[in-house]
């Protein structure tokens, strides 16, 4: 009788683990993306500098 709560808990963990760790990869690429962003806004700032010199 417990074994199977036990079996659909086990589950239920594992499940919520992988969204959960879905949910951070999600995370650090957008958090990836937008720094990748800034630096190419700075980089894009720079070369217009040199090109007014």
């Amino acid at each position: 009788m417990y074994g199977a709560f036990l079996f659909a808990g086990f589950y239920i963990f594992i499940v919520f683990g992988i969204l959960f760790l879905v949910f951070l990869w999600a995370r650090k690429m957008i958090f990836l993306g937008q720094e990748r962003n800034e630096l190419l806004r700075e980089i894009a700032d720079k070369l217009d500098k040199n090109r007014v010199l």
